[in-house]
């Protein structure tokens, strides 16, 4: 019997593989929003699994580009209004 990669192709597991890395990714990430709301330093309005995919996406298509374009000032302008996302969740605190 074939292993089931060869049914599916090679490209399959790579797929599988980077799949589980980034879902690794963003469960540490919503983990540590998820931390953050609870200790009230984020908006209860903040969807902690939405703010890691979007960090995730956004660092991962900046990276791409970087690569494309052979520039880190696509992954630092992306980090810049990502971070500046995330701020806007923030809550004030009262001195």
């Amino acid at each position: 019997m074939p292993w089931p990669h060869r049914q599916r192709g090679c490209g399959w597991l790579v797929r599988q593989d980077v799949s589980l890395i980034f879902e690794v990714v963003r469960n540490k990430l919503a983990a540590f929003f998820l931390k953050e709301k609870a200790r009230g330093r984020l908006a209860r309005r903040a969807d902690t699994r939405r703010m890691a995919d979007f960090c995730l996406a956004t660092i991962q298509g900046a990276m791409l580009m970087g690569k494309v374009q052979r520039s880190s000032q696509p992954v630092e302008a992306a980090a810049r209004e990502a971070v500046a996302h995330v701020k806007s969740y923030l809550v004030k605190s009262h001195p």
